[in-house]
């Protein structure tokens, strides 16, 4: 018997944040995005889960689908790729930007997916991701083949675990129902969400 945590609820914000920057060719690209919404459809499983938004970036973020956006997987499809230098401060920055609008008692959550390391003039993860942490935001890393930093990116994250590292983005797809379970396990841990036990064969 494998025991799985409960679906995500709808007083739960998810921001996606895709790396859209200089370096990364169109099939990673679209790899990335298809990683996103498989991750989602395991997230929101129900009509009353958890509510999505998507950032793009490259030197700053792009909301390309907000909370009140019905065609999650649609805009997705049709967002595009800035190609301009990687700053991953300046996304988490706009990700806080996003869920300090929501809530202040709902579950915030960041997925920041990552191809390489932010450029040179970039702010500390320690700085960037304060704003997040300030109002209770949980991030989890994606770290997409062999050019990103893991040690550096691990100041991201309030735990080690919480850094997914993937090898190649053409694994990003089957790897994402693990992931999503293993984020969706963390959450409810944290959150004390109840569990439920579904027997697989």
């Amino acid at each position: 018997m494998i025991e799985l945590s409960s679906p995500l609820d709808s007083d739960t914000n998810v921001v996606f944040l895709i790396d859209g920057s200089l370096g990364v060719s169109s099939v990673d690209f679209r790899r990335q995005k298809e990683f996103v919404k498989s991750l989602w459809n395991h997230f929101a499983i129900s009509s009353d889960g958890p509510r999505a938004s998507a950032v793009v970036y490259g030197y700053k973020g792009t909301t390309i689908a907000d909370f009140r956006d019905p065609k999650f997987n649609k805009l997705l499809d049709n967002a595009t790729l800035p190609g301009t230098p990687r700053r991953m401060d300046n996304a988490l920055g706009h990700a806080a930007r996003i869920l300090s609008s929501t809530r202040g008692g709902s579950k915030k959550i960041v997925v920041l997916l990552t191809t390489g390391k932010s450029q040179p003039s970039a702010r500390s993860f320690g700085l960037a991701v304060k704003p997040l942490v300030d109002i209770g935001a949980q991030i989890y890393i994606v770290a997409v083949g062999t050019k990103t930093d893991n040690q550096d990116l691990v100041s991201a994250v309030e735990r080690p675990y919480d850094l997914f590292p993937v090898k190649m983005s053409k694994e990003l797809l089957f790897e994402s129902s693990k992931i999503a379970r293993q984020i969706r396990d963390r959450i409810c841990k944290l959150m004390h969400c109840a569990v439920e036990s579904r027997k697989f064969f």
